[in-house]
């Protein structure tokens, strides 16, 4: 089919997320008289992070969840190499949707890290607790600081967050499972500063988390530590309730030693 060459063609140049939605509902369609070609194109859009690795704010959101699905509808064993890198998607639906298929495929993470992406892709909290040490740098990887954390007019800037996405509380659920050893590292420390400014929901969970941090502990020194004390100094909004009151002491307290 002249067309479906055509189209395959231009694949690695779609910028626009209404052209992304169009080519992805044709290549189903056409997938259906050829499923074998519509693998191939799969993979193709696979080596392409931007059409599945995006934040839960972005445009591309719906192109992610319509691909993870026409991923999920053509499964083959084929995919399964490419598919595990979705485990690191910064979208909890994609790292999701990555986790079945891959388990329906027969994956078996190797090194400890792997199977931490794999846990938090899965959102199971009953294997935590063996990951401890691993699970912070995963919930990072897969909540970035671009998601909570901006610079805008010459300072850093809190994001306010999605409290509905159960990546969030699935993050801090997770991080009270894990002993005060592995909260007291840079990934834990950065991720609960990010809740504490941009998340009502979760800041009060994670102001607790972050009082169990010694306080001569070199990671509060860390530049990327600092600049989220920093962000907590800059935010605008009213301080009014308990938490948040005490949440303003801790950073002024941090931000100063």
């Amino acid at each position: 089919m002249q067309e479906w060459d055509r189209l395959t063609a231009l694949l690695h140049h779609i910028g626009d997320v209404r052209v992304a939605i169009r080519t992805l509902h044709t290549l189903r369609q056409w997938g259906k008289e050829d499923p074998e070609r519509l693998r191939k194109d799969l993979l193709r859009l696979l080596a392409l992070p931007h059409w599945w690795n995006v934040l839960p704010s972005s445009p591309w959101r719906d192109v992610a969840h319509l691909f993870t699905l026409t991923l999920a509808e053509h499964l083959h064993a084929d995919l399964k190499p490419a598919l595990v890198p979705l485990l690191q998607s910064r979208d909890p639906l994609v790292r999701e949707r990555a986790a079945r298929m891959l388990k329906t495929l027969g994956y078996g993470p190797g090194h400890r890290i792997d199977v931490a992406r794999y846990v938090v892709a899965k959102r199971n909290l009953r294997a935590v607790g063996h990951l401890a040490n691993k699970i912070p740098r995963a919930l990072r990887e897969a909540m970035p600081s671009e998601r909570f954390l901006e610079w805008s007019k010459g300072k850093w800037m809190f994001l306010p967050a999605d409290d509905t996405l159960s990546d969030l509380v699935f993050a801090v659920e997770a991080l009270e499972r894990i002993p005060v050893k592995s909260i007291n590292s840079v990934p834990a420390v950065e991720l609960l500063l990010d809740f504490c400014g941009s998340s009502r929901a979760s800041r009060e969970r994670a102001l607790a988390l972050l009082q169990q941090v010694p306080e001569d502990s070199s990671v509060w020194k860390h530049v990327h530590v600092q600049r989220r004390l920093q962000a907590l100094r800059n935010l605008s909004v009213v301080f009014q309730t308990a938490e948040v009151k005490a949440l303003q002491h801790f950073e002024q307290h941090k931000g100063s030693s």
